[in-house]
């Protein structure tokens, strides 16, 4: 059996504890329930993004979902690529910043 070492904040270990324990579950049950998923989902089995529409904390206005679906047309029309996600990432924020 592997063990590992992890390093957390005392207040984040505490708390997940807590919430742990209420499931009837202990830190390490979790914590293979954790690894499980991520081979069955072979990734993350969640969103992590920066944007709060990505990470579920508010909706995509309409103006934005019209913006970027014009965005994708332009996109697949001239090819534009992205090298990297925090390319993407950064021309969003440009747009938002005309607005």
């Amino acid at each position: 059996m592997a063990h590992l070492h992890v390093r957390t904040n005392d207040n984040t270990k505490k708390k997940a504890m807590e919430i742990l324990e209420s499931l009837g579950l202990d830190l390490s049950t979790a914590i293979n329930l954790y690894l499980e998923k991520i081979i069955i989902s072979e990734g993350i089995p969640f969103s992590i993004c920066r944007h709060p529409v990505c990470s579920g904390q508010q909706k995509v206005p309409d103006h934005i979902m019209e913006q970027w679906a014009r965005e994708e047309e332009e996109a697949l029309k001239e090819g534009k690529i992205y090298n990297a996600a925090d390319d993407l990432f950064d021309s969003w924020d440009k747009d938002d910043a005309k607005e």
